[in-house]
């Protein structure tokens, strides 16, 4: 008889093909078909989608608005949206996400004390240095899962190369596509002259 074919992803295997009479053993049965509980992705992940710096009208107008690729919600228990300067080697925390959850194909805008919009949560302190700085999405084992660094950063939190350029106040810095992560600040982010928080860029 052949032997048994391997599961497909997610799937059950194929049952073993059956020897001929008199003849030369069965081909393998086919693998079994995708399931559909499991993930069309498993390395899909949420990312930090865009940032704004500051407005006309106030420094503390900023958000960062993080998006959930994925076909599945995700809980944020224990996560953090963290920052550091431009040449700094620590973390500073802006918003203890953990009573937040984000939608599949979701967003949630995060934002500073005088953000013109609407914000799932907002900071009190700190904020995001307009010349450069870094941002990063840390889980509840504090693993960044994401991170950029725009302007003048010179600091662990860049992914390739920083972002090109520090975006003007009342612009921001945008994936582009949206959701497009190549792991490399310089090429995902443009500047983006009419910021859309909460929205596909």
């Amino acid at each position: 008889a052949g032997t048994a074919g391997k599961a497909g992803q997610g799937g059950s295997a194929g049952a073993a093909g059956e020897a001929g009479q008199g003849g030369s053993a069965g081909e393998a049965g086919s693998g079994g078909v995708q399931g559909t509980g499991g993930a069309s992705n498993p390395n899909c992940h949420l990312v930090i989608n865009e940032i704004m710096v500051g407005s006309s009208s106030s420094a503390s107008d900023e958000f960062v608005e993080i998006y959930n690729p994925c076909s599945s919600p995700v809980d944020l228990s224990g996560w953090n949206l963290v920052y550091r300067s431009a040449t700094g080697s620590s973390d500073i925390k802006l918003v203890d996400l953990s009573s937040l959850a984000i939608g599949a194909q979701g967003y949630l805008v995060l934002a500073g004390s005088e953000f013109s919009g609407n914000a799932d949560q907002t900071w009190t302190s700190g904020g995001l240095a307009s010349a450069g700085g870094g941002v990063a999405l840390r889980d509840s084992t504090d693993e960044a899962v994401d991170s950029i660094g725009y302007g003048s950063a010179n600091n662990g939190l860049i992914e390739g190369g920083a972002a090109p350029e520090a975006p003007e106040y009342d612009s921001s810095l945008a994936r582009t596509p949206n959701g497009n992560d190549t792991d490399n600040n310089a090429s995902d982010f443009q500047v983006a002259a009419s910021p859309t928080p909460g929205k596909a860029n």
